[in-house]
């Protein structure tokens, strides 16, 4: 991190955050602009790299400024303002939703003008279909990731249209900024656009609203809608979403499941959408 304030000629550095991953500072630019500083552990980005290159491409529209990177280290516009996680747990779910979608939207017509090479959704999906389970690993889990299985290969069999995506687009990465709507930490991936919303159905995280079936109904139908995407198909990447997130999660082989209240209701709405 000392090696790039320096290079960088940067000051006053106050770390703000920390994740798994990375640590987030504010810092000050020589010609005094405030700007956030990303700083992953051992300069491994993991699998954000290809975000920064989708976000740098659309040159700050519905995105931050990306002003420098290099060796482990991003320089980016400061976002200042609240998420739209800080408004779902302050008690407007509802809003925040609306506001959600409309922001995807905004993101999809920019991010279809920015022609960068992004990995395909279909190889995380793929992982899917290697898992194993545990012999302690409950049948209805077994049933839950199995039907999320059969249904991966549904979705990616009848998979008409791709485009570029955030990947990793929910409440707690937006701000409602001075200049609207920005989503950060993207992943940055290509696939089915009606993925992009499907993590909306079970964020943000802390909400004690989210995992309520007509929540789900409610949040799935802003999301299609917004997207013009099939309702049934948003539904089914929740689900196959929340199947990798536990086999993502198991320590080898899957045992319990990450989200365990949320795959019924989205199996209840897939299976009623189908009729």
């Amino acid at each position: 991190m000392h090696t790039v304030i320096k290079d960088w000629n940067l000051a006053q550095p106050i770390l703000k955050a920390q994740t798994d991953i990375a640590d987030i500072w504010q810092v000050t630019c020589a010609d005094g602009k405030i700007a956030a500083l990303k700083c992953y552990h051992n300069s491994d980005m993991k699998d954000e790299g290809p975000g920064f290159a989708l976000l740098a491409a659309m040159k700050g529209q519905t995105a931050p400024v990306i002003y420098n990177q290099m060796n482990g280290a991003v320089l980016m516009e400061w976002l200042e303002g609240p998420t739209l996680g800080d408004r779902s747990r302050g008690g407007d779910d509802l809003g925040a939703g609306i506001a959600l979608a409309a922001a995807a939207k905004a993101f999809h017509a920019q991010a279809g003008n920015a022609h960068v090479k992004l990995p395909l959704w279909v190889d995380q999906v793929s992982q899917l279909f290697s898992m194993r389970f545990a012999p302690e690993c409950s049948d209805q889990l077994r049933a839950h990731i199995t039907r999320a299985s059969t249904i991966a290969v549904t979705l990616l069999r009848t998979q008409s249209e791709i485009t570029q995506l955030h990947g990793d687009l929910h409440h707690d990465n937006i701000k409602m900024t001075a200049r609207g709507a920005v989503a950060f930490d993207a992943k940055g991936l290509l696939g089915d656009p009606a993925y992009e919303l499907s993590q909306a159905l079970f964020n943000p995280l802390h909400s004690p609203d989210v995992y309520r079936p007509d929540r789900i109904e409610s949040m799935s139908d802003i999301s299609a809608a917004a997207l013009d995407v099939s309702k049934r198909r948003l539904i089914g990447w929740g689900i196959v979403k929340c199947a990798l997130t536990t086999v993502w999660t198991a320590d080898g082989a899957v045992k319990e499941q990450t989200q365990p209240t949320i795959m019924g209701p989205l199996l209840d709405i897939w299976d009623r959408e189908g009729n």
